[in-house]
């Protein structure tokens, strides 16, 4: 699991240095719409409910 885990951080990490418009961009865009995301606690208890997971 560490293998594949380090695997993919270098892969992140190439790609944040060869496009770094492409990634700046997402960060943007992300930023901008975080205002229409339901706040953390709401979609926790979405999933909560939609998996019947008792919280008690």
């Amino acid at each position: 699991m560490e293998t594949h885990l380090s695997r993919l951080r270098e892969q992140q990490r190439r790609y944040h240095e060869t496009h770094p418009q492409e990634v700046a961009e997402v960060a943007y865009l992300a930023n901008i719409t975080s205002r229409f995301r339901a706040p953390q606690a709401l979609a926790a208890e979405a999933l909560i409910q939609r998996d019947g997971i008792d919280r008690h």
